[in-house]
């Protein structure tokens, strides 16, 4: 996700003597689906985009972190004795991994991380929603996330990505979701159009390119985002673009 004028260093501008090393972080949402003994050919295609930050769906079990080379594996799964068909982790690379200030394994559909940079702190929420059909569950995680948004620092930026298995279709809504989107919505797009309506946040990929894995941004970014990029050329097995 490229968010304009947080990452210009150029020479000679009092902006690069500001801003230093750690501005703002690359952002990308991959739904890798399992990710297996995949895991050293996920950070070699992380590394080779230069993103900071993944957000991904490994349907990895248990809670915990792991270390994948130079990259931090934070992971929120079921328990052992569960069928391991949902799980959302985060990615980080080893100088954002330093930034960390705090991080939340809240359940296996929600972990949450929050970064300091040079402008303040960004909270990266990383999600994996229900399917479509499963309504008690999709009520119960939205219900969850909801409290979650509540609880993040107002004056932080705010990123919201992952698996949320929605079609939010391309009727627009000022300033939270643009002409972009499928021709189709489903039931679980109807109910995030109306959490991104009722927290003011922007679905940024509805608004330049269109993909089921959205990226959710925050007032403070909704004008700062630029672009969202999808890799189509990135393969490790997954039927999901790194975005």
């Amino acid at each position: 996700m490229d968010i304009g004028g947080l990452n210009d260093k150029r020479p000679g501008t009092k902006k690069e003597k500001r801003l230093r090393v750690y501005e703002t972080p690359n952002v990308a949402a991959w739904n890798v689906r399992s990710l297996g003994n995949k895991e050293s050919e996920l950070v070699e295609e992380i590394k080779f985009k230069g993103i900071n930050v993944v957000i991904s769906v490994t349907k990895k079990k248990l809670k915990g972190t792991k270390m994948l080379g130079k990259y931090t594996m934070l992971y929120s799964g079921v328990s052992h004795k569960t069928r391991a068909q949902s799980d959302v982790a985060l990615i980080i690379d080893q100088k954002w991994t330093s930034q960390i200030t705090n991080y939340s394994f809240v359940n296996d559909h929600i972990i949450t991380v929050r970064l300091k940079t040079n402008r303040g702190h960004i909270t990266i929420t990383g999600v994996y929603a229900p399917e479509e059909g499963r309504e008690e569950e999709t009520r119960r995680f939205y219900k969850q996330l909801q409290k979650e948004v509540a609880k993040y620092n107002k004056s932080d930026s705010l990123i919201i990505s992952g698996g949320l298995n929605a079609r939010v279709g391309n009727q627009p809504i000022p300033n939270v979701v643009g002409t972009f989107g499928e021709n189709c919505m489903n039931r679980n797009g109807q109910t995030l159009r109306d959490f991104a309506s009722f927290n003011d946040f922007k679905i940024a990929n509805t608004f330049s390119k269109t993909i089921i894995d959205y990226i959710i941004v925050n007032r403070r970014l909704k004008n700062l985002v630029q672009d969202i990029k999808i890799f189509r050329g990135c393969d490790i097995g997954s039927d999901h673009f790194l975005v």
